[in-house]
């Protein structure tokens, strides 16, 4: 593939703006609604996407007029450092598979996210790391200043609105019907418990029972692709939800029932009422001014905010799914709903006017566009970049006993990650946590500090929370504090905030680390090593930086051409600030002011609906 030139590079190599999509398939849906709005600015800038699977690639370059290039290979990025030199690099979501490109000091990093929301995955830690975030509307700021530490809003943000809603729509389904159209549009079960806001297994059979058993309804069912993934319940009750839309469709084909799973934004003008979850395609659903219903999460760990739009809305908790037809007619009936919902639409997206969008989103690239240009200058030395794989192909014999081992040890990290979740419950909270996502080559950096962090740990409580079984074996032989394993992202993430430290501190840039950046409640602090491959954009993620010397911390100042202002790099070795340990108090001591002055940034587990 890569030798065929519809993947290759651009034949004059550099383009402006590059679109990074780092995914499988499945997540098609985030990069497929950007098409439209990066078409139209084909004549203005020149425009590509970034892939990294081939799969992946192929579909997209079936599907879209923009250039699609591959990468070399996951993690290889000298051609896209060296010749395609983006100014402005977009990201659709904050898949960790992003680390490697958003190592790149030489480009502008953007988020632009796949929809608008009031999931706490749109006011995520991890927004740090980027160096602007194209934002939908006030609603957006407002999160952001309300939930993020260290993050100016004013600075980091540009007002865009909704582009796809300037994009034409055309429909599959007639939009003139004697039905009212239902749109059931339920989200994924998430990755994490506090994203659990899928309605799918809790609410879906219920919902469309009672729809499709109404003559007056026809019914979309558009579930999120990801449905069913993460969880077997989950996929077993898309999978009834199906059956049902598949017999009511055999059974009165005149009814035009229908399983979408389509681009979305045709279901905006052929709809009447949309039921949905706490979603983005919620927010979409704002601009048509017409009746919603909002599914409440029934997991009690899900963050569910009770203020803002969908707090407005009307609810329909697991309890009452039976009763979905009686409240849909309530809903329906309602004439101050859609007055609510069109102010509402007005704090999220702004001007709506035709065109708004799509003209704030070019204005918006062009500022970012000329900033680059102001003080874009050569890439710092390939090695500060390149990101190798955890085993090249070089090694794949000599470490072939590593990943039969791995498969080994499967069934007991999984015992013992449960171990620690039940222990971390009963030993009790610490000042400091230690993390490495790493294998064990990669996290040298942290046995190599052991012997410094231990002598830390005699005036601080300090944890150490892992990802990789072998690293959590190895780092149990060289230490005697706390290590504790979590299998997958939900676990470390139960388990980092059980411990509830003032602080979480990494030694290595791990791709899963960045992971671990995005949890509030607690500043994140990365610590520097005498080598400087670890100087680039990602440093952006962080509160702090710390490094050994005044000569490494001009480097890291001067290396990122658009640094985060809130971002503190600190030399340890400042006669005044005392080490490691002078910068540690220095630290809880800003965390104590932050806690009492932002009050709302450390609720990380936000009152449930």
């Amino acid at each position: 593939m890569r030798r065929d030139p519809v993947f290759a590079a651009p034949k004059n190599g550099h383009v402006d703006i590059l679109l990074n999509f780092a995914d499988d398939p499945v997540n098609l849906y985030q990069v497929r609604q950007w098409y439209a709005p990066l078409e139209q600015l084909g004549g203005d800038f020149s425009v590509a996407i970034f892939c990294h699977r081939p799969e992946t690639a192929k579909i997209i370059a079936s599907e879209t007029t923009l250039k699609v290039v591959l990468a070399q290979g996951l993690g290889n990025l000298k051609e896209l450092r060296e010749r395609i030199a983006p100014k402005v690099v977009l990201y659709p979501n904050q898949n960790y598979n992003n680390y490697a490109v958003l190592g790149l000091t030489n480009a502008q990093h953007v988020f632009i996210s796949h929809g608008e929301s009031d999931k706490i995955y749109m006011a995520s830690n991890w927004m740090k790391v980027f160096n602007y975030f194209f934002v939908a509307g006030e609603a957006s700021r407002q999160r952001l200043s309300t939930h993020l530490l260290n993050y100016d809003v004013d600075k980091k943000t540009m007002e865009i609105g909704r582009p796809q809603i300037d994009m034409p729509r055309p429909s599959p389904l007639k939009r003139r019907t004697t039905r009212t159209t239902i749109l059931y549009a339920p989200t994924w079960e998430g990755g994490r418990p506090s994203m659990r806001y899928g309605s799918v297994a809790t609410h879906g059979v219920s919902i469309l029972s009672g729809l499709l058993a109404d003559g007056r309804f026809r019914v979309i069912y558009r579930p999120h692709p990801r449905t069913g993934v993460q969880d077997a319940e989950v996929a077993r009750a898309d999978a009834e939800a199906r059956g049902m839309l598949a017999n009511a469709i055999a059974r009165d084909p005149a009814a035009q029932h229908m399983i979408d799973a389509g681009v979305f934004g045709w279901q905006l003008d052929v709809a009447d009422v949309m039921i949905t979850d706490i979603s983005a395609v919620a927010y979409d659903w704002l601009t048509t001014g017409k009746p919603i219903l909002i599914t409440i999460p029934s997991a009690p760990e899900t963050t569910v905010t009770q203020t803002g739009f969908i707090s407005d809305m009307p609810m329909l908790a697991e309890c009452d799914a039976a009763d979905v037809v009686r409240i849909v007619d309530q809903v329906r009936k309602d004439d101050e709903l859609g007055a609510r919902i069109r102010r509402w639409a007005d704090f999220y997206y702004g001007d709506r006017t035709p065109g708004a969008s799509m003209t704030r989103f070019k204005r918006a690239l062009e500022r970012t566009i000329s900033e680059r240009d102001e003080w874009g200058r050569d890439e710092l030395a390939p090695e500060l970049h390149q990101v190798k794989p955890s085993f090249p192909v070089r090694d794949v014999v000599k470490n072939s006993w590593e990943a039969l081992l791995r498969r080994i040890s499967r069934e007991k990290a999984e015992q013992q990650a449960a171990q620690s979740l039940q222990d971390v419950h009963s030993d009790g909270s610490v000042d400091l946590v230690l993390c490495s996502m790493a294998s064990p080559a990669g996290a040298k950096g942290i046995i190599k500090r052991i012997p410094e962090v231990e002598a830390l740990a005699s005036s601080r409580s300090i944890a150490l929370v892992v990802g990789n079984y072998m690293t959590y074996l190895k780092l149990r032989r060289r230490t005697y504090l706390p290590v504790y394993l979590g299998a997958g992202s939900g676990q470390t993430e139960m388990i980092t905030k059980a411990l509830s430290p003032f602080a979480v501190l990494y030694l290595e840039q791990a791709k899963h680390n960045l992971r671990e950046t995005a949890y509030h409640g607690m500043f994140h602090v990365y610590w520097g090593n005498e080598q400087t491959g670890w100087i680039n954009n990602r440093l952006n993620g962080f509160d702090y930086v710390l490094v050994d010397d005044e000569w490494t911390r001009d480097l890291v100042l001067d290396s990122l051409g658009n640094r985060n202002a809130d971002l503190k790099v600190v030399n340890l070795s400042a006669q005044e600030l005392g080490g490691i340990s002078g910068a540690i108090s220095s630290i809880r001591t800003d965390f104590t002011r932050a806690r009492r002055e932002h009050p709302d940034a450390f609720m990380t587990n936000l009152p449930h609906a």
